[in-house]
């Protein structure tokens, strides 16, 4: 494999059509011959019900993580890992989707939930799928843009924008769907 974009950030281009990609910030989490894994970062469910709220003890908010696995819950947390079921993201941050130990450990004190960021679903590229997409230029990969993956604003994508500045400040104010500008 020549380049794998493990590990990157992606920016959704402004596109000409609503799908579920626009202005998303994508973290790539896996990427191989097989394909790629990651997760939308600043998508917010909006109009959800789970029992999550109940069970945790506070009222939650829940990412749209990506189109595929709807059935599945992902939680990036920022601190030690819980138990050792999890994925190192980084060394500040790792994934898991053991909720049992995530809500014991949030129920005994042992974190946060403001250090968690709960995402439904994930994005998965075919292989290939995602070098064709950047290629083609629907994803820009920004240089130095550190974020906090648990960051629950949703003017996320907007932000990186206006840090890389330049030609692509352009898109800032760009609606959703830019048949409608």
């Amino acid at each position: 494999m020549r380049n794998s974009y493990k590990d990157k950030i992606l920016i959704s281009t402004p596109s000409s059509n609503t799908d579920v990609f626009s202005k998303s910030v994508v973290l790539i989490l896996e990427h191989n011959e097989e394909g790629a894994f990651g997760l939308v970062l600043n998508k917010q469910m909006k109009n959800v019900y789970t029992n999550l709220d109940d069970i945790l003890g506070e009222k939650v908010k829940i990412h749209d993580g990506g189109p595929v696995g709807k059935d599945r819950l992902f939680f990036i947390i920022k601190g030690q890992p819980i138990d050792k079921h999890y994925f190192r993201i980084n060394d500040e941050y790792y994934l898991t989707e053991n909720f049992p130990s995530l809500a014991r450990a949030v129920l005994e004190g042992e974190i946060s939930l403001r250090n968690v960021k709960i995402l439904c679903g994930y994005a998965g590229w075919s292989p290939q799928q995602l070098e064709t997409e950047i290629t083609n230029k629907h994803w820009i990969i920004p240089k130095n843009q550190p974020i906090s993956y648990i960051d629950k604003d949703e003017n996320i994508w907007k932000k990186i924008i206006e840090n890389i500045g330049g030609k692509y400040l352009l898109w800032k104010n760009t609606p959703d769907n830019i048949a409608m500008n």
